[in-house]
């Protein structure tokens, strides 16, 4: 693989965890290497994903994303993806 003129790393630059359970689609994660984003990698595993849950039949898909990363809620938007709910979490010190 050629990336914009640049060798293949030995180490991997991107992958996309994607999950079927009880009829739902899951994008459990994302991620693209710092070095190699704004390359268009990220769209090419959303998009490889989203046509995997198609091929299985799959018309419920969802994601999560973290606090501190809404920065990416503009690239999930451009496949249909919009905040439904926002889950609370109380933590107890031990």
């Amino acid at each position: 693989m050629d990336i914009a003129g640049l060798r293949e790393p030995e180490e991997p630059i991107g992958y996309c965890v994607t999950t079927i359970d009880n009829d739902i689609g899951e994008i459990e994660s994302l991620f693209v290497d710092e070095a190699y984003r704004k390359m268009g990698l990220g769209t090419v595993l959303m998009e490889r994903a989203l046509n995997w849950l198609e091929q299985n039949s799959i018309t419920k898909k969802r994601l999560n994303v973290a606090v501190g990363n809404e920065q990416v809620l503009n690239f999930y938007r451009r496949f249909g993806f919009h905040p439904r709910t926002i889950i609370l979490e109380q933590r107890v010190n031990n």
